[in-house]
């Protein structure tokens, strides 16, 4: 019969091993990707990664502005009281920032999904950044 000291032992053993885990998995990534990317090649995808980032940011913000009716009112009341001609440039506009939303979310997904690898480094530079070892 093991003894309560020797358990608590494996246990800090097996933390330990845990602890060093996700280290040692993050530069396993990093030298695959110095296989794929070279480092240069990989701050460029990494701006492009925020450009797209910040113009689907930018597409959410314009479509939530243009989908929220100020006065609340459903389209049938806004062509009652202003007409069919307002009512239907509001529907216009929704609709227009409705479809650069999807095409630039689309876009952020095609990046993703071709750059795997990149994204699973910047997850693991946000996870495990110098300032989780300060």
């Amino acid at each position: 019969m093991r003894d309560k000291a020797e358990d608590k032992q494996n246990q800090m053993l097996t933390n330990a091993m845990k602890d060093l885990q996700a280290p040692l998995d993050v530069l396993a990534m990093f030298k695959l990707a110095d296989e794929f990317y070279p480092k240069d090649k990989r701050s460029e995808l990494y701006a492009e990664y925020q450009r797209l980032q910040e113009a689907d940011d930018a597409a959410f913000v314009h479509m939530q502005e243009q989908l929220g009716s100020p006065s609340g009112m459903t389209f049938e009341e806004r062509v009652a009281r202003h007409g069919q001609e307002v009512a239907a440039a509001h529907v216009e506009s929704c609709r227009i920032a409705r479809e650069a939303r999807i095409k630039t979310m689309n876009a952020v997904d095609a990046f993703r999904k071709e750059h795997g690898l990149l994204m699973r480094l910047l997850g693991a530079k946000a996870a495990y950044g110098k300032t989780k070892y300060d």
